[in-house]
């Protein structure tokens, strides 16, 4: 009989900015999603960004900070991001500003 161990791991606390500014000043250039611990973000953590007409403008599996809002305009954007550890949905806004 094989054994296999389970070990949990605590609920990440996330944190979301709701800025980009994708001026190519390396400051707020990417939706860059921190833990408050600072650690990475689960492997796993889906991510969708949708227009204010609920267009769905970005998805992404595994997501990796690497949205910079390419070929859209300013304005406000909504993402429902879903950990990568646990499923938790985090759903929010984030502005645009060229």
């Amino acid at each position: 009989m094989d054994t296999v161990k389970v070990y949990a791991l605590a609920e990440q606390e996330l944190v979301i900015p709701n800025l980009v500014t994708p001026n190519g000043d390396t400051k707020n250039d990417y939706l860059e999603i921190k833990d408050l611990n600072d650690k990475k973000i689960m492997p796993g953590a889906s991510i969708e960004v949708h227009n204010r007409w609920g267009e769905r403008i970005y998805d992404h599996s595994s997501y990796d900070n690497s949205w910079n809002a390419p070929n859209i305009s300013d304005g406000v954007y909504y993402y429902y991001l879903k950990s990568g550890c646990g499923n938790k949905l985090y759903k929010g806004w984030v502005q645009v500003i060229r």
